[in-house]
């Protein structure tokens, strides 16, 4: 629990409550240095103390956010699924680069790519995209209907 400068401990309640209005107090926009001095002064708590309150709100929004975030992507992923499915004109290659940029959509949401080099043909001399060829247009149309079909 919290304690205040004279040593006295705070409720379960009581912290909540304190923990909240500083998470009201990030929400409104309001600069760290000035939240810790708001919160020593108004509870009349050590600037330590003042940091642990601050950090606990943080991990508050933490933990609700990675939740949220499973949602979203599972959401997303199942969109381009879909768009995937339906997507015409795959064995062109017109079709083939649309659905492969929806795979690739797919596998940067899941977190497989890490950089611009890692998601697409690359060529270091130019800086650019290397354009793909028929028969890489092919394969990776097989890969792609046996992968989702």
């Amino acid at each position: 629990m919290a304690g205040n400068v004279s040593g006295n401990r705070v409720t379960k309640i009581e912290y909540e409550k304190r923990v909240r209005a500083v998470q009201e107090w990030i929400l409104q926009g309001r600069a760290t240095c000035d939240i810790i001095n708001k919160i020593t002064t108004k509870w009349n708590i050590n600037e330590r103390q003042a940091y642990k309150y601050h950090n606990a709100s943080f991990e508050i929004f933490k933990k609700a956010n990675e939740q949220d975030i499973s949602i979203k992507k599972a959401y997303h992923i199942e969109l381009r699924k879909r768009l995937f499915l339906k997507l015409k004109n795959k064995d062109e290659p017109a079709g083939t680069r649309v659905a492969l940029r929806v795979v690739d959509s797919m596998a940067r949401i899941e977190g497989l790519f890490v950089n611009k080099k890692d998601d697409v043909p690359y060529d270091e001399k130019t800086n650019d995209e290397k354009p793909l060829t028929p028969k890489e247009i092919r394969e990776l149309n097989d890969k792609l209907n046996s992968a989702y079909l």
